[in-house]
């Protein structure tokens, strides 16, 4: 069964991807990127599900131009297992001669992630632990709420994730951090949200790293992020901030039979 949005049927993929999943492609979208109404990227994603066990691959290229006006190219290959934690993200950045690549392995007998920069001054590798329970942070907006598959949601009040985020990128400052990111859902049904004149199902969310202001509700920090998840695993219709930040999806098509 293939549904399609925004009124665009796509199936050919331009991402080329570098590793051949296992299983079949589920899900097949694309994403503009916004900042105050000009688009400054774009993003290509797939969704490709292991049918033995139940996990999934995350394929995503992003591309935008930088300031200098040369092109940016970033591809993120995302693993996740039956319950939805990360196995192996694999994060590669591209500009003009610059090329870094970052790779996330983790052991889930051990709790242990490997992390591995590796740009043209050589290799940095760093070990750390993690609870059972993460997330890994990515450019891409497909993943950008995986999360809620891994536990059981609170509907009606706060919910805790913690996410694992790198800050390094054309060379190796630090080992990823952990930050608790902290989300509440916005009704307890989805609602519709209207894109480029399309009317989308969607159950928004509301997502901060922190409390500011201790005396106001979630929904009402200053800094929060709105997310309008789609029912196709999670993946966003929408996501903006408050700093005038967008992104919306172009066409989502599900490749899932009956």
């Amino acid at each position: 069964m293939i549904m399609t949005y925004m009124g665009i049927r796509q199936q050919a993929s331009n991402l080329n991807l570098k590793r051949k999943p296992v299983g079949d492609v589920v899900l097949r979208g694309a994403y503009s990127y916004h900042k105050n109404e000009i688009i400054y990227a774009e993003e290509e994603f797939e969704v490709w599900k292991d049918l033995k066990t139940t996990s999934h691959s995350f394929f995503s290229k992003l591309t935008s131009r930088v300031a200098t006006g040369e092109l940016l190219s970033i591809y993120v290959d995302y693993q996740v297992n039956k319950e939805f934690i990360p196995q192996k993200v694999f994060i590669e950045k591209v500009m003009g001669t610059e090329v870094v690549t970052e790779t996330y392995k983790f052991n889930d007998k051990s709790n242990l992630i490997t992390y591995v920069h590796q740009s043209k001054t050589g290799n940095i590798e760093e070990k750390f632990t993690t609870t059972p329970k993460f997330t890994i942070a990515s450019p891409c907006t497909a993943t950008s709420c995986i999360y809620l598959k891994s536990k059981k949601e609170d509907t009606a009040g706060r919910n805790n994730y913690t996410l694992i985020q790198s800050f390094n990128n054309w060379s190796f400052e630090e080992k990823p951090k952990f930050k608790n990111i902290i989300l509440s859902r916005v009704g307890l049904t989805a609602k519709a949200i209207n894109i480029q004149g399309k009317n989308l199902q969607a159950v928004e969310y509301k997502i901060i790293e922190e409390f500011e202001n201790p005396d106001l509700t979630l929904k009402n920090q200053k800094n929060s992020i709105s997310a309008f998840v789609s029912r196709y695993i999670t993946v966003p219709y929408m996501v903006k901030s408050t700093d005038g930040i967008k992104v919306q999806i172009k066409y989502l098509n599900d490749l899932e039979s009956d």
